[in-house]
């Protein structure tokens, strides 16, 4: 089965070259970050020669961003002639590294066959990278791409096509055939028939299915469970990088689950899965210096870490924040960052940050009181299960008039639309 995309498709990516798509790729340990933005801020400009001069030493040497900005110059034809292979080489060389948007670049490059067999499991593959590691783009068009897969006529063709490539021994059939049991797309779902292709790729070293096997063991789905495995398999997974297996290697010993107890070796673990950008381990890990379990107590570290995570939309660590900054623990008192970062977690409908923001206007701690949104707050936070704000939201309620009251409760319905899940 060949999936066809529409001609336009490599208009519209020059456009979108064009239009700043380079915009997208950061380096923090790049050692010429000034040459690598003179190449950006070139290509934005469409001086794509300019870009290639800046770009092509720098990928030279390594650089990931520079290889990636190379590659979509050849896939492109800005610059220099159009060549697909040369643009694959440079793309791939710069997904090996991590760099998101290569990754979904390589998944795309399979997927239209650019230069090369159009290759359904390698796009998926690549895809899968990207979109365990949170890159939004990659989730939608794996989803898209699933949907296609299995649509009613195609069913039968694309697990065809996915089991006869198993059978053959290749790697990522085999995992992508474990994704579509584990999540039942065009098949019935089946975890142990989940578990039975991740095991086939993970022994072939196949880095996603050793995290996935890992992650089948510690739940118990389609298997007995057994956190041993589970963490044989995430340590597996661990040395080629998959970051979501050395988060959950944090968790095992968190909690002491098949390996032995230990705060400070879940803290090694949280260390370089944060390094590494993932929110939930700098969370964690802010929470441990927070406490000073398995680390020294070090709230300096610790708002750092829950700043990176919050940056990312973690709202439990954006409430962390709004807390210790309005008692001013560890950090300059600042009503006003309490009041930003409460805001962030509570119009991602954290009830708590919710209640914690009512309170600030009912006392006018960073704003002027204002009874009307503290009802606006405390209406959302009660309904979200805080406690507190029932009974502070019938104290409030008493002194209000009936016009704030239909204007708390407009206010309360412009949320709801303005942020239905």
């Amino acid at each position: 089965m060949a999936i066809r995309y529409a001609s336009s498709f490599r208009a519209t990516l020059k456009a979108a070259l064009i239009a700043g798509l380079f915009g997208s790729m950061f380096s923090l340990a790049t050692p010429a970050m000034a040459d690598y933005f003179a190449g950006k801020e070139a290509a934005t400009a469409g001086d794509y020669v300019t870009a290639l001069a800046e770009w092509e030493p720098l990928a030279l040497i390594g650089d990931a961003d520079s290889q990636f900005g190379l590659g979509l110059l050849y896939y492109a034809g800005s610059g220099v002639a159009q060549d697909y292979a040369e643009a694959t080489r440079w793309i791939r060389l710069s997904a090996d590294q991590g760099n998101l948007e290569a990754q979904v670049m390589m998944g795309m490059i399979y997927l239209r066959g650019d230069g090369t067999t159009q290759n359904i499991p390698e796009a998926v593959t690549w895809l899968t990278k990207a979109a365990l590691k949170g890159h939004p783009g990659a989730e939608q068009m794996l989803k898209n791409l699933m949907q296609t897969l299995s649509g009613p006529q195609d069913d039968a063709e694309s697990i065809a096509q996915y089991e006869e490539l198993a059978i053959q021994g290749n790697k990522s059939a085999q995992f992508n055939l474990g994704v579509l049991y584990q999540e039942g797309r065009g098949v019935g779902k089946d975890d142990a028939k989940a578990v039975k292709f991740f095991r086939q790729a993970a022994d072939q070293a196949h880095a996603d299915a050793q995290y996935s096997l890992g992650a089948m063991y510690s739940r118990g789905m389609g298997v007995a469970q057994d956190y041993a495995m589970a963490s044989q398999m995430y340590e597996k997974a661990a040395a080629q990088g998959v970051i979501e297996a050395t988060y959950s290697l944090g968790i095992l010993h968190t909690f002491g689950q098949g390996v032995t107890k230990s705060d400070a070796k879940a803290a090694e673990y949280f260390q370089t899965a944060a390094d590494k950008g993932h929110s939930q381990a700098q969370y964690n890990l802010g929470t441990m210096y927070s406490y000073g379990s398995g680390v020294p107590r070090d709230m300096d570290k610790a708002i750092a870490l829950w700043t990176k995570a919050a940056d990312q939309g973690h709202i439990d660590a954006q409430y962390n924040l709004g807390n210790v900054y309005l008692r001013g623990d560890g950090v300059e008192q600042s009503s006003a960052a309490a009041l930003r970062w409460w805001r962030e977690a509570a119009n991602r409908g954290l009830a708590d940050a919710q209640a914690g923001l009512a309170l600030m206007h009912l006392m006018g701690m960073g704003v002027l009181p204002n009874d009307v949104e503290a009802f606006k707050w405390l209406t959302l936070a009660a309904q979200g299960g805080n406690e507190t704000a029932v009974g502070n939201l019938a104290v409030v309620n008493e002194r209000m008039t009936p016009e704030q009251r239909t204007e708390g409760t407009k206010r309360v319905n412009i949320w709801k639309l303005n942020h239905a899940m």
